[in-house]
């Protein structure tokens, strides 16, 4: 006896669909709306260290919280044909990379260092930013930490998720960074160089002991300081 449930076939029901029904072209405006959604509530700067802010496209698209928050320079790192403001808003390198391992960063560095440099040498507010201000707007903000406070990539990035928790560079990234903290203290030269600055502060510690043994005032902690 056959059943009166009649037999569903969900390929059967999906031909019966309007064609101008395109359930990708659907889906990839959810994906959109969602995406808005998230930049537009991720729209704040973080604050890594004086004068440095990381943050996503939805920050950067949020020109009255960078006036708030007195930027007065944007580094971009993703993919944008062009800068969205004019020269006279805001001070801007835009550098073009994907979020990918293979993308090649390393040779930026330099150039995006000291940029971010000229900002904050001279206590002004710098943003840095990528697409979701997770993997490269971070590796950036860690390249700077690495070369200026002369963290290893791994305290940067300690410091950096302390102050904004998603930032993560993909492996390529942190490879490059590992790399790039070697290039500036591996080498032979900087050794000795460090070696000689090294060698003038226990010099001065051991001059700073003798004069304070002398006069009876032998402070640890000044030398510890010094």
């Amino acid at each position: 006896m056959k059943s009166s449930m009649e037999h569903f076939d969900a390929r059967d029901e999906m031909a019966d669909f309007p064609e101008e029904l395109n359930v990708k072209a659907i889906l990839e405006k959810v994906k959109v709306f969602l995406v808005v959604k998230q930049l537009k509530e991720d729209s704040s700067p973080n604050l890594v260290i004086p004068n440095l802010y990381i943050g996503c496209l939805g920050t950067v698209l949020n020109k009255n919280k960078l006036y708030e928050t007195q930027i007065t320079h944007i580094l971009s790192v993703c993919e944008m044909p062009i800068f969205p403001y004019q020269a006279e808003d805001f001070k801007s390198l835009l550098i073009n990379i994907n979020d990918s391992v293979d993308q090649e960063i390393k040779s930026k560095f330099e150039m995006a260092n000291e940029f971010i440099h000229s900002a904050i040498k001279n206590k002004q507010n710098i943003l840095i930013h990528c697409f979701a201000g997770k993997s490269r707007s971070a590796s950036f903000v860690i390249a700077y930490l690495i070369k200026y406070l002369q963290m290893t990539p791994l305290q940067a990035l300690k410091l950096l998720q302390s102050k904004r928790r998603i930032a993560q560079p993909n492996m390529g990234f942190m490879k490059q960074l590992d790399a790039y903290h070697k290039e500036l203290y591996r080498q032979p030269q900087i050794q000795k160089e460090q070696k000689q600055e090294d060698s003038s502060s226990v010099m001065k510690k051991v001059k700073l002991n003798q004069q304070d043994e002398h006069s009876g005032q032998f402070n640890v902690q000044q030398i510890l300081n010094s």
